[in-house]
């Protein structure tokens, strides 16, 4: 195991949850009020959780990682890119074509056969040294999601995209066939956005934020459907 990789807490967290046959939620998250309600919900229920920022909403607040991490990405490879972050102990994710499904601000991506994901073509991923693989699996093609999973195995965590309209069934499944990092984003946030809906034109602003326990709420749940709950 690289040096890095030994000190890495994404990597270390997926690895524990494969081993343990449960899935973590990673959460999208936009503003301060969806990170306390992940957190919260995370401390409550003992879960381990990864939050991911939502790239526009670094940049609108002046954030440099992301800059930095856009202004090498547009000069490099991905095996390059690879290298520049493992260099300084930040795992690396790839997205293979596209899943049918959808993911806010990504079109549909349904019937692009050629987009799909083999085996063969996520061995040229692993071949770049990435740490997480996001395969694209057509209309929930669990056969494909397996092969993948299987070809990947111990080399690669596997990650669910597109989750927005996904239910109990499909998310325990695909954590059954071998995915361990399962992002999410208007499946804990919706009820915080009919909150602002409801309740912008008649509340005050500290009361207004109580809305972050709709996030809690959310996110208890698919911790319960993931079984992260209690891992962490």
């Amino acid at each position: 195991m690289p040096i890095w990789e030994s000190d890495n807490k994404t990597v270390k967290i997926l690895k524990d949850a494969e081993k343990g046959g449960y899935g973590v939620i990673a959460a999208i998250v936009y503003n301060l009020e969806h990170i306390l309600g992940c957190i919260r919900a995370a401390e409550r229920n003992r879960s381990p959780l990864i939050l991911q920022v939502f790239p526009w909403t670094i940049t609108f607040s002046a954030g440099l990682l992301v800059r930095a991490a856009a202004d090498a990405a547009s000069r490099a490879t991905t095996k390059a890119l690879v290298a520049y972050c493992h260099a300084r102990g930040i795992a690396t994710e790839a997205e293979r074509g596209r899943i049918e499904g959808s993911e806010d601000g990504i079109a549909d991506a349904a019937d692009l056969e050629g987009l799909l994901t083999t085996p063969e073509k996520a061995g040229e991923f692993l071949a770049t040294g990435v740490d997480l693989l996001a395969p694209a699996f057509g209309n929930l093609d669990y056969p494909r999601l397996e092969a993948i999973a299987r070809f990947a195995a111990g080399r690669v965590r596997i990650v669910l995209h597109g989750t927005n309209d996904f239910d109990e069934a499909t998310m325990r499944r695909c954590i059954g066939l071998g995915v361990s990092k399962i992002n999410v984003n208007k499946l804990v946030l919706d009820g915080y956005l009919v909150h602002l809906k409801e309740k912008a034109s008649t509340l005050g602003l500290t009361t207004l934020v109580e809305g972050v326990e709709k996030v809690v709420k959310l996110m208890e749940w698919q911790f319960e459907v993931c079984y992260s709950a209690g891992k962490a």
